[in-house]
């Protein structure tokens, strides 16, 4: 019920909003391994976007993209 409330109503009943804790990791292996996400040479990496329920502690979305600048 909760989650059919929109921002408005819960604001007036005070609910509190899920705390989500949010990382980034970059994954490189050689380009063999992901010939589709090339860079830097010899290398291929992804990048794993994260979102954490901190009250749960489990991951609520998963984004992976090709990590293009190497960061």
């Amino acid at each position: 019920m909760i989650s059919r409330c929109n921002r408005a109503t819960k604001r007036q009943l005070h609910l509190p909003n899920d705390l989500l804790l949010v990382d980034s990791t970059t994954i490189t292996v050689g380009k063999t391994r992901l010939p589709w996400a090339l860079f830097h040479g010899e290398r291929a990496g992804i990048k794993l976007h994260v979102a954490f329920a901190a009250a749960t502690e489990q991951p609520v979305q998963v984004i992976e993209t090709i990590d293009r600048y190497g960061s």
